[in-house]
């Protein structure tokens, strides 16, 4: 049996993955980040039709949310992602040409971080939009727990899980 002739040596460097564009700074300035992302349109990315599924476009629009997110972290800070949604505008054909999306990440008040981004198709047509916040934490009021709470809590449910699985029903 013969075996496929592939460009690449490894399967995951096959992937459609492993050839978005890194992503590329556009503006920064205080509190505030303007980045983007390209992505091939290829028909890997396709599910029923030869469109580009609507998970792989919000995967991108989310991979750029993420690192503009990171880019607004300061040292000792991190965040927790409180909400994502995608709206979908229009189909997106698997015809190789690229995606792109384009991430405006701000900080508000409180600590809130806000990212707006857009997914336009390579005929500069807005695909698809979403929107992201999230809340930056400062890492020295995080909360930690000594490793003997943890250990405590999982003997209690190991404990708990045990004396469930000791019950018998009741004849009925």
């Amino acid at each position: 049996m013969d075996e496929a002739a592939y460009s690449t040596p490894d399967p995951y460097l096959r992937a459609v993955w492993s050839r978005l564009a890194p992503p590329e700074m556009l503006a920064e300035q205080q509190g505030a980040v303007t980045m983007a992302m390209t992505m091939p349109t290829t028909e890997w990315l396709c599910r029923f039709s030869r469109c580009v599924a609507p998970g792989a476009i919000a995967s991108l629009a989310n991979s750029c949310s993420l690192a503009s997110g990171w880019l607004l972290v300061q040292p000792a800070q991190s965040f927790a992602g409180l909400a994502h949604s995608t709206s979908f505008f229009r189909a997106v054909p698997a015809d190789g040409r690229l995606l792109r999306a384009e991430a405006r990440g701000t900080i508000r008040g409180r600590g809130l971080a806000n990212v707006d981004i857009d997914v336009y198709n390579a005929d500069g047509q807005l695909a698809a939009s979403a929107h992201a916040f999230a809340q930056l934490i400062d890492s020295s009021k995080r909360q930690k727990q000594t490793a003997s709470e943890v250990k405590r809590i999982l003997a209690t449910l190991l404990f708990t899980d045990i004396v469930g699985s000791t019950e018998r029903p009741a004849p009925g």
